[in-house]
C-alpha cells in the first residue's frame, strides 16, 4: 500500500497544473449551470435552499456533459504513462497494475465527489441560508412533488455522495477497462458517448444507468427502496472488475 500510495502522489504532482485547471474550469462550469435554475426558481418565487443544488447538478446534462468527463479526463492524465515500457517493466504482474490502477481511481475520485459537494453548498450559500426547507409549502421540493419531507440535508449529502461516487467509479472502469483491452482512448470515449446519449434518449424508459443512480426531486418519494440501485450497481461494478480482470490475464500489454 505505501509503493500504492508513493506512486499515486507522483502521478498528482507530476499531474498538478492540468489537475488544477481541471478543477478550477469544474467549478466555474458547476456555478455557470447552477445560476439559470436559481434565476428561475426566484422567477417563480420559490424559496429554494441547500438541498437544491445537490438536484440541480444531478441533473442529467450536467452529470453527462460536465461531471463525469471531467473525471474521465483525471483518468487519462493520471495513467497516460502506465503503459510506457519503462512505467510496466517496474510491475509484477497485469492484475497487480489493473487492481493498482483501480485503488488509485478510488482514491482520486473521493476529493473529486467530495470538491463538488462543497462547491455546491458554497455556491448556494450566497443565495440563501436555508440548509433544507423540504417541509414547507413553498420548497421548490414542495412544487415538484406535492408533498412534504423531514428528510434532512445530511441524508441528502450522504447519498449524493454515495450515487455519485458509485456512477464516477462506474464509468471509471469501463473507461479504462476498454482501454486496456484495445489500446485506444477514443473507443472508450465512444461508448461512454453511447451509453449517455441512450440514456439520455431513453431516459423515461428503458435507461442503462443514470435515472436509477442520479438523485432528483422523484428520488426521495421512492426512498429508501431506491438504494436497492445503489447495491445492484456495486455488484455490476465488481462483475465487471473480475470480467476485465479475466480478460487481461491472457492478454499482453499493449507495448509489449
Amino acid at each position: 500500500m505505501k509503493m500504492l500510495l508513493k506512486d499515486l502522489g507522483e502521478k498528482i504532482n507530476r499531474n498538478k497544473k492540468p489537475m488544477i485547471l481541471i478543477y478550477s474550469l469544474l467549478f466555474l462550469l458547476l456555478v455557470i449551470a447552477t445560476l439559470p435554475r436559481i434565476k428561475e426558481f426566484q422567477d417563480y418565487q420559490f424559496l429554494h435552499s441547500i438541498a437544491d443544488g445537490f438536484i440541480i447538478v444531478n441533473h442529467i446534462y450536467i452529470v453527462g456533459f460536465l461531471i463525469i468527463p471531467c473525471s474521465l479526463i483525471i483518468t487519462m492524465i493520471m495513467f497516460k504513462n502506465d503503459f510506457k515500457q519503462n512505467y510496466i517493466i517496474r510491475q509484477t504482474g497485469r492484475t497487480k497494475l489493473w487492481i493498482k490502477e483501480l485503488i488509485q481511481i478510488t482514491l482520486v475520485n473521493v476529493p473529486f465527489v467530495v470538491f463538488i459537494a462543497v462547491s455546491v453548498i458554497f455556491i448556494h450559500s450566497i443565495f440563501t441560508k436555508d440548509w433544507i426547507n423540504w417541509n414547507y409549502e413553498g420548497s421548490v421540493y414542495f412544487a415538484t412533488n406535492r408533498t412534504l419531507t423531514d428528510i434532512s440535508l445530511i441524508t441528502v449529502t450522504v447519498n449524493y455522495l454515495i450515487n455519485t461516487f458509485l456512477l464516477l467509479l462506474l464509468m471509471n472502469v469501463i473507461f479504462l477497462g476498454l482501454y486496456w483491452l484495445t489500446g485506444h482512448y477514443q473507443i472508450s470515449w465512444l461508448i461512454y458517448i453511447c451509453i449517455f446519449i441512450w440514456d439520455m434518449v431513453m431516459f423515461k424508459e428503458f435507461n442503462i444507468i443514470y435515472k436509477k443512480l442520479l438523485m432528483g426531486y422523484k428520488y426521495w418519494l421512492e426512498y429508501p427502496s431506491r438504494l436497492t440501485y445503489t447495491f445492484f450497481f456495486t455488484l455490476i461494478m465488481f462483475g465487471l472488475i473480475l470480467v476485465f480482470k479475466n480478460f487481461f490475464q491472457r492478454k499482453e500489454f499493449m507495448n509489449d
